[in-house]
């Protein structure tokens, strides 16, 4: 009976062992195949890497990406320069890798461009579309400004500018209805260019704003036409009527003035003595 205890106590001691061992050696095995394993991903992950690499060189340094035309449309050849100039572009210029954000706003800081589109045309063109202020009257403000159709101030006017717009004075940069009062301005000139002169925008050499009202200044008449701005195209018909009376009996150079702000026609003032 004590021999049979003794027997089994040393087989169970065995197969303890014999179990020990095997998860030894389980355990050995995960850490070697998760080695190789780590090793193999860590080799795979490297050339990629250094593939990445190699590429984005290779595509850096390629001549079949380089930049050999800029197309500027929208503007004349000498601001199609000027853009040109602002970003210099070079024979190492690579079109792949242009920051075209950071281009833009470069070309729209030039005075004379008001917006501008990048838009890239692999392997070697850029084409740049730009849309240029084109100037409808001069703002005197805290100093002399183009101003465009949009009411856009955009650019001070200097001794080499065209002067040969209509000035719209009565505005202040600061005021909180400095845009408001710029819109009955363009409005004003809208109205203007569809008339006939002598009453039309090419004869206007002023537009005076105060608030609703507005006093227009004509080469011709060189004296305050005051109207309200919303009832400008309404009165037109009226101006024309009593100019061509006073021209015909002989009063149009002694008027000083003329309000179209009367209910049934005009009210004229002339000129003392």
């Amino acid at each position: 009976m004590k021999r049979r205890s003794v027997l089994s106590n040393q087989t169970v001691k065995k197969r303890k062992k014999e179990k020990a061992f095997f998860i030894v050696l389980r355990g050995f095995r995960r850490v070697i195949t998760g080695f190789f394993m780590g090793s193999f991903i860590l080799i795979i992950a490297g050339g990629i890497s250094i593939s990445l690499l190699y590429l984005f060189h290779y595509l850096q340094t390629t001549p079949y990406l380089r930049l050999e035309h800029v197309e500027v449309r929208g503007v004349d050849d000498e601001t199609s320069k000027s853009l040109i100039e602002i970003c210099r572009f070079d024979s190492y210029s690579n079109l792949l890798f242009l920051n075209i954000e950071d281009m833009e706003k470069r070309m729209e800081a030039h005075p004379w461009i008001r917006s501008v589109k990048l838009e890239k045309k692999l392997p070697r063109t850029l084409v740049v579309q730009a849309e240029k202020h084109v100037p409808t009257a001069l703002v005197l403000m805290d100093g002399v400004y183009y101003m465009n159709q949009y009411c856009e101030v955009f650019k001070p006017v200097d001794s080499s500018d065209d002067l040969n717009f209509p000035v719209i004075t009565g505005v202040s940069r600061n005021e909180p209805d400095a845009t408001q009062k710029l819109n009955r301005a363009v409005e004003a000139i809208k109205i203007l260019k569809n008339c006939k002169e002598p009453w039309s925008f090419k004869e206007l050499s002023e537009i005076n704003v105060a608030h609703e009202e507005i006093s227009l200044y004509f080469n011709n008449l060189p004296v305050a036409i005051h109207v309200m701005s919303r009832e400008l195209s309404d009165k037109m018909g009226g101006l024309i009527k009593i100019t061509k009376l006073l021209k015909d009996t002989g009063r149009i150079d002694h008027v000083s003035g003329i309000n179209l702000n009367i209910s049934d026609g005009a009210m004229v003032s002339f000129k003392k003595g």
